[in-house]
């Protein structure tokens, strides 16, 4: 399975080869050096400061042999999806067949680190329960009727509000509420883990009240920067092999962490590759925090809006290995914003 873009913005592509294809048509000639991508020439050498390809042993020009080859592990050369590469340069840097200027696109969920929050001091929160009476995941309240979480939460059938300890009744801050309907996000792919996100309808509004109130859509941004301070919380366990979830809605802070650290060889090393539609959050520091098992759903709250939705990691609290989130994108607000509306509608 292949992941689907429905928005020809999502891949585009900036590239100049020789021989199979690759002709500009009807352009204009640049102004020298203005675009400082490069040159590939069959992938024996990678020349970049390049203008006039006939010209040679000036300054600018740099020429580099190619180490390594690595091809995107999905390649399909019938049909040319995800036709891009990566060369590994004697000079250690990389360039590609294809440069991707946009792309938008779990295993571990819990809360690593995190302390206890004040009972019912995050009334967005929701606790999600499978159609086996399994808490299995996190969500956030947007709507009076409905609810943000990740799109891997299957077969999801209650939403439990106003929680904070799974264990005792709360009777006069609980809200349960049926699922209506499941909407996961229609270009969701498990196997790339790209546009982990859906959104539930519940079967009625909720009352709001202090233990129970819906956290505002945020007003988009392009991204989230490196080293931003946030906060991730739920109910997901407390240590990596743990089998049971926290009885108490836990918080901890994290920090955003370059996509380029996060798909470097000794973080993620591209599998799954981190686009620019999820976020890398963990720790920066000798501190053990992160989300895992449990988890899945909730929110990542920077500077007090939303900015993410947990999606997956490997284990829980390895520094190299950061939680990743869903990055609440236009594209997905705009998303969000449709259904509900087509929702009503109908």
């Amino acid at each position: 399975m292949f992941p689907v873009f429905t928005d020809p913005r999502q891949c585009i592509l900036s590239y100049v080869l020789e021989g199979d294809c690759a002709k500009i048509i009807g352009g204009v000639e640049v102004v020298p050096h203005s675009g400082p991508i490069g040159e590939r020439q069959r992938t024996k050498t990678v020349n970049l400061g390049v203008h006039l390809v006939n010209e040679t042993g000036k300054a600018y020009r740099q020429v580099r042999d190619v180490e390594e080859h690595v091809p995107y592990p999905y390649y399909n050369a019938a049909d040319h999806r995800h036709d891009i590469m990566l060369l590994h340069t004697a000079a250690s840097f990389w360039t590609s067949t294809m440069i991707l200027l946009y792309l938008h696109s779990g295993d571990c969920a819990e809360i690593i680190g995190g302390k206890e929050v004040k009972p019912h001091s995050l009334p967005y929160m929701a606790l999600l329960e499978d159609n086996k009476g399994n808490k299995m995941c996190g969500g956030i309240l947007i709507h009076q009727q409905w609810v943000l979480t990740a799109a891997h939460c299957t077969d999801i059938n209650r939403v439990f509000l106003g929680v904070h300890s799974i264990k005792q009744e709360e009777k006069e801050t609980r809200q349960v509420c049926k699922v209506k309907g499941r909407v996961p996000h229609p270009c969701y792919d498990p196997e790339f883990k790209v546009n982990d996100i859906m959104l539930l309808k519940l079967d009625k509004k909720v009352k709001p009240t202090k233990a129970v109130r819906p956290l505002a859509l945020p007003v988009p941004v392009p991204d989230v920067q490196a080293g931003t301070p946030c906060s991730v919380s739920g109910w997901g366990a407390t240590e990596n092999k743990a089998k049971t979830m926290s009885d108490v809605l836990k918080s901890t802070n994290v920090t955003v962490i370059d996509r380029r650290k996060c798909n470097s060889a000794d973080y993620y090393n591209m599998t799954p590759i981190i686009t620019y539609s999820m976020l890398c959050a963990g720790s920066v520091d000798k501190t053990r925090v992160d989300s895992c098992q449990g988890d899945s759903g909730g929110p990542l709250v920077c500077g007090g809006e939303l900015r993410g939705v947990v999606s997956f990691g490997t284990k829980c609290g390895i520094k190299t290995k950061p939680g990743v989130y869903t990055l609440i994108s236009k594209m997905y607000l705009d998303w969000i914003n449709k259904t509900m509306r087509k929702s009503l509608i109908d």
